[in-house]
């Protein structure tokens, strides 16, 4: 099975299109196609960031057409050569993970976790993951938790 699994936190929605946007366009620059399944509707958000943002209509469009509303049939999903991005509660990432990762391979998964609700949690989830996703870019998980610990060390000081 060749599962990438990338993470990233969000403060909301807005925060998460905003940080998510620059990967999304990239990719879509080099024709990776893109799934999205989401617990709920973040239509609005999107169309608020898009509408701000300086980057061409056609790219909006593309980035528009990704589909940012609740997903409904995730039995009808193929996600095979794709990139998956999943945003929810915790239990809605981990069924969906488990559900794609047993029926199919072949693609990347970014799981989007609400901070807030993760504050306890944010090692062990990044520690399940090979990237995160933040608003510098795509980060090897191994070169964050070395930036991360220097970060604590230094607190301690």
């Amino acid at each position: 099975m060749n599962v990438l699994k990338y993470c990233c936190f969000y403060v909301n929605d807005v925060h998460l299109v905003t940080m998510l946007l620059p990967y999304i366009n990239r990719k879509i620059n080099e024709n990776k196609k893109f799934v999205t399944i989401f617990e709920k509707d973040i239509s609005e958000s999107v169309s608020k960031v898009i509408e701000r943002v300086n980057i061409k209509n056609i790219e909006k469009n593309n980035i528009i057409k990704l589909g940012w509303d609740k997903c409904k049939n995730v039995n009808k999903i193929d996600v095979s050569n794709k990139i998956v991005i999943i945003m929810g509660s915790n239990i809605f990432i981990e069924k969906i993970n488990n559900f794609i990762c047993n029926k199919m391979d072949n693609f990347s998964i970014i799981n989007c976790y609400d901070i807030f609700e993760n504050e306890d949690n944010i090692s062990l989830i990044v520690n399940n993951h090979e990237k995160i996703i933040n608003t510098k870019g795509e980060i090897d998980i191994n070169d964050f938790s070395q930036n991360r610990q220097k970060k604590m060390t230094l607190k301690s000081q």
